[in-house]
């Protein structure tokens, strides 16, 4: 399982999105360089409680201005522009270790997520949104991603039907999917953002996506 933004994607989809298109609303630009940030640092529960808090409040005002097409426009741009040929590589080379299975999970916007997922030719499991004919938003799907990342893995992904499951990301988010048990193995991946709580020792964490290879077939060997 492989998270989206600062992993497979090198941005933020939610930052790119508001840097394209909506900057000059409601300060979302400076907004969105430090709310994203925050609220997936895993600092102290109330301060992150009340991170998370503001977070929902300012991302109500910014779906209710969105449009489908729009996300998409983004989404194709970010496929094009924002995921490494090292990244592509990767996922390729993952989906052809035997018996492995291969899927983006995230806290973003499927429409957003969509035309990477299409590039690489794998399933995406994330936030999901409902719109008109015309392409005006209508509601959040409530589909479990939209309360925490772990309830979504765990409502929408079969993860008993594996051995092992190995989420790869890199915020708190991810990091809470492990410590909840919905996954057996997590790494951190920092090429893109290094977060406050990954500088836990204990936490496993792959610097590159060569040493990512390295992480993932060091887990594989050691179940053989």
């Amino acid at each position: 399982m492989l998270d989206f933004d600062s992993t497979i994607s090198a941005v933020e989809s939610l930052d790119f999105v508001v840097s394209l298109k909506y900057s000059r609303y409601y300060g979302f630009k400076n907004w969105a360089y430090k709310m994203s940030r925050d609220s997936s640092q895993g600092k102290k529960n109330g301060d992150r409680t009340e991170r998370k808090i503001k977070f929902a409040q300012y991302l109500l005002k910014f779906i209710f201005r969105t449009r489908k097409s729009m996300l998409e426009e983004c989404g194709e741009a970010i496929a094009k522009t924002h995921v490494s040929a090292d990244m592509i590589n990767f996922v390729q080379w993952a989906k052809n270790i035997p018996n492995t299975d291969v899927c983006i999970v995230s806290s973003g916007v499927k429409d957003i997520i969509l035309p990477t997922a299409k590039m690489l030719n794998i399933p995406v499991y994330s936030a999901d949104l409902e719109f008109s004919p015309n392409g005006n938003f209508i509601k959040i799907i409530k589909n479990g991603f939209e309360r925490n990342k772990y309830i979504g893995v765990m409502r929408n992904i079969p993860i008993y039907n594996y051995d092992k499951t190995i989420l790869i990301g890199d915020g708190y988010n991810d990091y809470e999917v492990f410590t909840h048990g919905v996954c057996s193995d997590y790494i951190c991946f920092t090429q893109y953002q290094y977060r406050e709580f990954a500088k836990h020792p204990a936490i496993v964490k792959a610097f590159s996506v060569t040493e990512l290879r390295q992480k993932i077939a060091s887990i594989i060997n050691t179940q053989s």
